[in-house]
C-alpha cells in the first residue's frame, strides 16, 4: 500500500484550493449561483475550569425571500446535546452603498444536562 508523503498532501491541498477558487470565480462571472448554501464545521472548546468538549455543526441557507437559515450543532464529547438555530433576514437597499437589514431568529437546545446549560432551552431574538 502506498502512503502519501507530507509534500504530496501540501500539493493536493494547494491544488484543491486553486480549483475551489477558480470554480467560484467562474460561477460568479457567468452569474450562476446555487440557491442552497451548505457548509460544515468542527469546534473544539478548550475552557478553563471545566472539561474540554467538541461539537460539529451544519449551517444551511436559502438564497430566496427572507433568506431562511438553519444551523444544527451537535456536541460530540463532554456535554451531549443538540442546538438548533433558525433565522430569517431581509435587506432593504436604501442607496447604492447603504442598506437596512432586518432579521429574526429562534433557537432551541435539547439536552438532559441542566447543570451545564442552566435549564435555558429556548431563546428568541429580533
Amino acid at each position: 500500500m502506498k502512503t502519501v508523503t507530507p509534500m504530496s498532501l501540501v500539493i493536493i491541498g494547494a491544488a484543491a484550493g486553486v480549483i475551489v477558487v477558480l470554480s467560484v470565480l467562474f460561477f460568479d462571472r457567468i452569474r450562476i449561483d446555487d440557491p442552497v448554501g451548505a457548509k460544515g464545521g468542527y469546534i473544539y472548546y478548550a475552557l478553563d475550569g471545566v472539561d474540554d468538549t467538541q461539537e460539529i455543526f451544519l449551517p444551511l441557507g436559502l438564497d430566496t425571500f427572507l433568506s431562511p437559515s438553519l444551523t444544527v450543532y451537535k456536541d460530540i464529547d463532554n456535554a451531549p446535546s443538540w442546538y438548533f438555530f433558525l433565522g430569517i433576514s431581509h435587506a432593504f437597499e436604501i442607496t447604492e452603498k447603504v442598506s437596512l437589514e432586518l432579521s429574526g431568529s429562534i433557537s432551541f437546545l435539547l439536552s438532559d444536562d441542566n447543570f451545564i446549560y442552566g435549564g435555558v432551552i429556548v431563546s428568541m431574538a429580533f
